[in-house]
């Protein structure tokens, strides 16, 4: 139960102090909006799947495996990655326009409003599967994923400790996921100029650190 306890702590710390794990995310999950959680339950999955790869391989050939290796060519694409993701935010955020929808009820008028964008949406899934996935490979996830599951005294207990990390990284991705789809949904129900501040904020933020990790 301690090595399932700590392997759940390190994974959900993990994901919410990385900031290149934050940073990938929210412009993914402002868009969703209320499926936002969604997103957020993918990119843990992803997060996971890489973790659990490459902590099993290591775990068995420990001697072969160039695990910094592979987390320094990881990082690189990680950079590239999230240069993109701050881009496409960027794209959709000067693309949104207001849309609103007067009606009445209860003998009272009402106007709905809505953001629209002349950019197709497209649902996230894939996506935020693969750059999660990406994100395990990369940083510092062997650190708090693969290295204490080394110290471990058997290849099961390791292999738990490395799949409760995973179900923290999920439980913490869902749990920003879902306040990034809040405020997201917040904004938007409020002015144009308010969402397109948030998803712009987002997708900077993307930008700046996938430069940060290109130069590293």
């Amino acid at each position: 139960m301690f090595t399932i306890s700590a392997g759940l702590l390190a994974g959900f710390i993990h994901v919410l102090i990385g900031p290149d794990h934050l940073a990938a995310l929210a412009p993914m999950a402002a868009d969703q909006r209320h499926r936002a959680w969604i997103t957020g339950f993918r990119w843990g999955i992803g997060h996971s799947s890489g973790v659990l790869l490459i902590g099993t391989l290591v775990l068995i050939f420990r001697e072969i495996i160039p695990v910094d290796l592979i987390s320094t060519y990881s990082e690189r694409v990680v950079g590239v990655v999230l240069i993109a993701i701050g881009i496409w935010a960027l794209r959709k955020t000067m693309n949104q326009h207001v849309h609103t929808h007067p009606h009445s009820h209860d003998g009272k008028d009402h106007v709905h409003i809505h953001i629209h964008t002349s950019v197709p949406k497209h649902r996230h899934t894939h996506a935020a599967l693969a750059v999660g996935a990406l994100h395990g490979l990369a940083g510092s996830s062997h650190i708090f994923g693969i290295l204490p599951a080394l110290a471990l005294p058997s290849f099961t207990l390791a292999v738990g400790y490395i799949t409760a990390f995973g179900l923290g990284t999920v439980l913490g991705m869902v749990l920003f996921s879902s306040l990034i789809g809040k405020l997201s949904t917040h904004f938007s129900s409020s002015t144009l100029f308010l969402y397109k501040g948030f998803m712009t904020t987002c997708a900077i933020a993307a930008i700046l650190i996938g430069g940060y990790w290109l130069m590293g």
